[in-house]
Parts: structure tokens; C-alpha cells; sequence
């Protein structure tokens, strides 16, 4: 038998947005080197990054959407999806915050959620457990339109044994979260008349939170060096 108290949830409004509104910072990607003699943009292939440009000050901004929620849950069976054949009452105090942030300036953009969930088993029927999850993404420039950084930060819960019996939203048993930071410093640049350049280092780092997760801790990379000829303005009749 469950029985459960009602959540509890606290949220501030978020301050209206500029009108259009802003492009995801983990779907757009910033646009060509312009040509300094020509004053025509240029661009490598779709979906690399290139440069950046000035938006009008109107879309720039800062929206925060801050949360909080209180759920408390009483059972006569604490031990459920664990796989132990006893039974114990328990009382699960499940307690989280949370936050949207939407940015814009001129260098720096923001984008994405992210929560701290905390599970409190009163009498110990199972471990208890801070679980963040989310995602959230970044871009830097660091230096106009030459130097840039791109990072993410993303949370995921994970079954250890999706074979395995699990306790539902509010056991810890056979759970794990996995944890991977992404960071990306990349350099643009022109080498001599229309040809430009992109060095690029991707880095990337993955944990588990838990001893048990088949998931092990993993870094991975990836570099790139690109050059380019900008694409020339075709002759008139």
C-alpha cells in the first residue's frame, strides 16, 4: 500500500521574452568570417561554426525560471523493487529544485534546464540519493569572431540492469545517473584571400554515479582542422 501527499510546487515566472524570440544555442550555429575587403559573408559547409554576428540589442537578455517541488510518499512496503522478500514501512521525502535559463549578450549565450532531486528514506529501506538531471549548453566568444567555446553539461538517469526489477520514480534500486561535460574551444580564422580556416578540439567526459551502473567512466575527443575556399559572387551578364 502507497499512500502519498499531494507535491508541493513553487515557481517564479519567467520575464517575457524579447518578441521573435532567440534560436537554441545547441541548434544554431554562428555564421561566416566576413571578407574585411569585400564586406560579403562567407561560410563553411551547413552545421559548421564559422563566426559570429551582432544581434540587435533587443534580443539580448536574461530569462530564469526557477522551481521547487515536495513530495511526500508513505508505504507499507519500502523495500519494493529491491528484491528483498521482507517487508518494512517507510516514509520517502522526495525534494527538488530546478531552473530554466534562457540567455543572450553579445559573447555569451545560454540555453537549457537543469534539477537537483534529493530522496530521503526515513527509516533506511533504501539508500539515499541526490540525482541532478538536465541539460545545459553554453557559448563563448572569447575573441570577436576568431576565438570560441562551446560546452554542455547533461544528466540522464539510467537503468544498471534494464532485466532487473526497479522500485518506480520513487526507489533508488537499480538506478544510476550518468553525467557528461562536453567542452569545445575552436579557432576561425583566414589564411590568404578567400581561403579560411577552423581548428577545432572537442572533449568530452562521462561518469556514472553508482558502483553498479554497467556504464563505465569514459573521455573521448575529437579534433578537426578545416580550410575552405568562401564561395565567390558569380559574374553578372
Amino acid at each position: 500500500m502507497v499512500a502519498s501527499v499531494a507535491p508541493i510546487h513553487a515557481q517564479q515566472a519567467a520575464p517575457p521574452q524579447a518578441p521573435g524570440g532567440a534560436p537554441n544555442v545547441a541548434q544554431g550555429q554562428p555564421p561566416a568570417v566576413p571578407d574585411p575587403s569585400s564586406g560579403a559573408a562567407s561560410a563553411l559547409a551547413p552545421g559548421d561554426a564559422t563566426g559570429a554576428v551582432v544581434k540587435p540589442e533587443r534580443d539580448f537578455g536574461w530569462s530564469v525560471q526557477p522551481s521547487i517541488h515536495v513530495l511526500e510518499t508513505i508505504t507499507d512496503n519500502g523495500f519494493y523493487g529491491t528484491g528483498v522478500s521482507s517487508r518494512k514501512a517507510d516514509l520517502i521525502s522526495d525534494l527538488g529544485a530546478s531552473v530554466t535559463v534562457v540567455g543572450r549578450t553579445p559573447r555569451l549565450q545560454v540555453d537549457g534546464s537543469y534539477a537537483l532531486r534529493a530522496l530521503e528514506y526515513a527509516r533506511g529501506t533504501q539508500s539515499n540519493r541526490i540525482e541532478p538531471s538536465g541539460n545545459l549548453s553554453a557559448r563563448l566568444e572569447a575573441i570577436d569572431r576568431h576565438l570560441f567555446f562551446d560546452g554542455s553539461l547533461v544528466s540522464t538517469p539510467v537503468l544498471n540492469n534494464p532485466l532487473s526489477a526497479t522500485g518506480g520514480a520513487e526507489s533508488t534500486a537499480n538506478t544510476s545517473i550518468i553525467n557528461t561535460e562536453r567542452v569545445a574551444p575552436y579557432l576561425l580564422g583566414r589564411l590568404w584571400g578567400d581561403f579560411q580556416f577552423r581548428l577545432r578540439s572537442e572533449n568530452g567526459w562521462s561518469q556514472s554515479t553508482s558502483s553498479n551502473s554497467t556504464q563505465s567512466d569514459a573521455y573521448f575527443a575529437n579534433h578537426s582542422f578545416d580550410i575552405e575556399r568562401a564561395p565567390a559572387p558569380s559574374a553578372g551578364p
